[in-house]
C-alpha cells in the first residue's frame, strides 16, 4: 500500500465484512507488546477468512503501533 486512499480502501472492505471485521478487532485487542507476535497472531486468524489481497497487505502496516491504533479506532467506530 503506497498510499491513505489505499488504507481507506482496506478499512472500508474490513467494516463490510462482519467476520474480517471481528478478526481483526480480535487481535488488536489481544495488545501483544511485541508487533510482530501480534502481526503473526492476526495473520493466522485473517487467513482463515481467505480476504482480498489488499487486506493481506495491510499486515506491513500493522508492524507500526500508530497504524494499527488508527485502523483499531477506525473499525470501531
Amino acid at each position: 500500500m503506497k498510499n491513505i486512499e489505499d488504507l481507506a480502501y482496506v478499512i472500508k472492505v474490513l467494516k463490510e465484512d462482519p467476520l474480517l471485521k471481528e478478526s481483526f478487532l480480535k487481535i488488536l485487542e489481544y495488545g501483544a507488546s511485541n508487533q510482530q507476535v501480534r502481526v503473526h497472531q492476526m495473520i493466522q486468524e485473517i487467513e482463515k477468512q481467505s480476504p482480498p489481497l489488499e487486506v493481506l497487505q495491510l499486515f506491513k502496516l500493522l508492524q507500526n503501533d500508530k497504524v494499527a491504533a488508527v485502523i483499531r479506532a477506525e473499525l470501531e467506530s
